[in-house]
């Protein structure tokens, strides 16, 4: 686990499970690390990465109940909102139960031992949930915000601006409309906040078509992207990548035409790819998968066309899957 700070959030579990709770994160997964914590049996080593998510779920709660930590990040405060939630009683005794074993007993504590920092914020957080839950205030609305939401719908005022798409564009690659709609967008080396940006901005909920290149994009980069569902064709290009990243493409339900670079994929993502229901067309070059990934692609009875060059599999293996599937196979070793 690497952390910069004491603070339950100053670390990269707790970032990686929030943007997982941003994207697709229900109650459920938001007390999902606390009932882990909470049913390790006597003497059962409780992990630092599972005690980090443990801790931000509970401060999570706590923001839930009208007492937010400072630096809480801006995705927990938008689901919170977004969900109405307000923790009940047994979600708050929860919380409750999992920090006070984590600050006791777990991996989390001996890392921190003799940080007294960390000690005083495990207890302010224990404060917290033995509050009594503040009730919801409703939103107030400033009237000149919801004038400019009026007359600019085109420009994602609920969000990121879609003039700020196009300046990431401008800076980065282009972005193609059509009818007034995105319907492409390609940047080369985009930040990971930018691509935040783009997945927090209303209007490429319409965007089809998505093209992205260079190391700078990664797992948690394509975490975003998984968000505008309206997607159905994807390229990647010499990114940062691994089977983790292609995982959350399962997201796209749209998802029919897919193109990878120079990635550090395997077998793995093929497994995952598998389960890509819509996809017709797949491009694979310069990865290292095998005969044995093959085997599960051939559960995409939807598959129209595969490309594949410069990787591991056989010639023998690709005409077997071609007469299995049906579909036209292109690649460097059938030739």
């Amino acid at each position: 686990m690497g952390a910069w700070g004491e603070a339950v959030f100053e670390n990269d579990v707790a970032e990686d499970w929030v943007d997982q709770l941003a994207s697709s994160g229900t109650v459920h997964f938001l007390t999902r690390p606390l009932r882990t914590v909470i049913k390790a049996g006597p003497g059962e080593v409780l992990e630092a990465d599972q005690c980090a998510e443990a801790l931000a779920a509970a401060e999570t709660l706590a923001a839930g109940m009208g007492f937010p930590c400072g630096g809480l990040p801006d995705a927990v405060t938008s689901w919170l909102s977004e969900k109405q939630f307000t923790p009940g009683p047994k979600h708050i005794d929860l919380a409750r139960q999992a920090v006070e074993r984590i600050g006791t007993e777990s991996e989390l504590k001996d890392l921190w031992s003799g940080d007294v920092a960390w000690k005083a914020s495990i207890n302010r957080l224990l404060k917290k949930l033995g509050n009594k839950p503040k009730p919801l205030s409703k939103p107030t609305r400033d009237k000149r915000v919801t004038k400019q939401q009026k007359s600019s719908k085109s420009e994602g005022a609920a969000g990121v601006p879609l003039k700020t798409i196009r300046q990431i564009a401008k800076r980065r690659g282009g972005l193609a409309m059509i009818e007034g709609k995105p319907f492409h967008l390609g940047l080369e080396n985009p930040t990971l906040k930018e691509l935040t940006a783009v997945a927090a901005c209303e209007p490429l909920r319409h965007l089809e078509r998505i093209s992205l290149t260079g190391r700078t994009v990664t797992d948690r980069g394509l975490l975003c992207i998984a968000q505008l569902r309206n997607l159905n064709q994807v390229e990647l290009e010499k990114t940062n990548i691994s089977n983790a990243g292609i995982v959350c493409l399962k997201l796209l339900p749209k998802l029919d035409d897919l193109r990878i670079e120079k990635a550090a994929i395997d077998d793995e993502s093929l497994k995952a790819i598998a389960e890509f229901n819509a996809l017709t067309e797949l491009r694979l070059f310069h990865v290292p998968i095998t005969d044995a990934g093959l085997k599960y692609l051939s559960k995409i009875t939807s598959l129209k066309t595969l490309v594949i060059f410069d990787s591991g599999v056989t010639a023998a293996a690709l005409r077997r899957l071609e007469r299995k599937l049906g579909c036209h196979i292109r690649s460097d070793c059938l030739r």
